[in-house]
């Protein structure tokens, strides 16, 4: 079997090469991945030991909701930086918000870093560096 993510001294999961950003469920049920190309999230189901797709729609910076209901994403591909949640009973995508109407983002390794608070409200950081400058005059003690 093909080496997944998982170090060569513990079991690799199954059908998990190629794939890479794992995240764990917080109820432990799901481990959430991708594939290199980013067109899509998988969803790996410890019950029934299968992957499945989870949406098939470009995606960055996959985050679980804290009940593990949902999956919040980022798609980057677009210009207006759609925010989505997608349910995992029936794979069911809500559009959010366009992240691109709050000004320019900070870019991250993966596109515009996006994820999510303990109470499942959203985060992102917007890169105002080259819009405000501020001049400080400092006399140390």
């Amino acid at each position: 079997m093909a080496a997944g993510w998982v170090s060569s001294t513990r079991p690799k999961t199954p059908g998990s090469a190629g794939l890479f950003c794992p995240c764990w469920s917080p109820d432990g049920r799901y481990l959430l991945a991708m594939p290199g190309a980013y067109e899509k999230l998988l969803l790996y189901d410890l019950t029934t030991k299968k992957w499945q797709d989870l949406i098939k729609l470009p995606s960055s910076y996959p985050n679980w909701s804290k009940d593990s209901k949902g999956v919040y994403f980022c798609n980057t591909t677009e210009r207006n930086l759609p925010f989505y949640r997608v349910r995992v009973s029936d794979r069911k995508v809500e559009h959010l918000v366009d992240l691109a109407d709050y000004g320019r983002l900070a870019i991250g390794r993966f596109g515009w870093w996006t994820g999510l608070a303990p109470d499942d409200s959203l985060l992102a950081i917007r890169d105002i560096s080259l819009e405000e400058i501020y001049a400080l005059d400092w006399d140390a003690p």
